[in-house]
């Protein structure tokens, strides 16, 4: 779960590890993640990481996405920034 925690943008608000360093006034933000927020993220973190990475077989590899693919997950993703980057 820290991992999964570590790599949502609004933690960014909240603690920066590299300085060990807390932001208090972040959780305001932080507070506001929905459900939903959490499940789109965590639906399209998945989704990249099933395309394929650095320590798996490349016969493991999914076949590249389509086009359109590639652009409902953008829109999707620009959306979801938007609402979160919202947050603050």
């Amino acid at each position: 779960m820290q991992d999964i925690l570590d790599r949502m943008p609004a933690i960014d608000k909240v603690a920066n590890r590299t300085k060990l360093e807390l932001r208090p006034g972040g959780l305001r933000a932080l507070a506001r993640i929905t459900d939903e927020d959490n499940r789109l993220y965590q639906a399209a973190f998945t989704r990249c990481g099933d395309r394929g990475s650095h320590d798996r077989s490349t016969q493991l590899n999914r076949a590249v996405p389509s086009i359109q693919e590639l652009i409902d997950d953008l829109d999707a993703l620009r959306t979801w920034h938007l609402r979160v980057k919202a947050y603050d």
